[in-house]
């Protein structure tokens, strides 16, 4: 059963020229029961990203993150936490309304490698069947 949670953040101008800033909170967990490999799974992420526009066509946007994931197991309880990849986005409104060209690239800011003993968490996090918001990076580690 999936337990979802969160609380979003908004700081800065709508419209214009100027930077925005959003982050929040989102936890998930999973509860299976004792009789399979994974008691339970929960993730708690903190997403933060920052738009920046530059001028009435143009905009920089950086979007990152911290991440915890734990499982308790039948061999016991497995972690792993750290920051997240840094997304970077560039938009140009060619035709304002009609045409945007986007840019994006990604900054390897998170964990470049792993303990070994944290792969069952990742494969866990990693499966589609959850769909944990963490899951497309866990399946890009494992």
């Amino acid at each position: 059963m999936p337990v979802r949670g969160g609380t979003p953040r908004r700081a800065g101008p709508k419209d214009g020229v100027g930077t925005a800033a959003r982050t929040g909170v989102v936890f998930e967990g999973y509860y299976f029961g004792s009789s399979y490999a994974f008691d339970h799974v929960v993730e708690w992420t903190v997403p933060v990203s920052l738009s920046h526009r530059l001028g009435s066509s143009l905009t920089v946007d950086l979007s990152s993150g911290y991440a915890h994931a734990a499982a308790v197991t039948t061999s016991g309880t497995l972690a792993i936490s750290g920051a997240t990849d840094t997304d970077v986005r560039l938009s140009w409104a060619a035709v304002s309304g009609r045409l945007i060209v986007s840019v994006t690239g990604t900054l390897p800011t998170g964990k470049s490698t792993v303990d070994t003993a944290s792969v069952p968490l990742l494969s866990a996090l990693a499966t589609e069947v959850l769909g944990l918001r963490l899951g497309a990076s866990a399946r890009a580690a494992a």
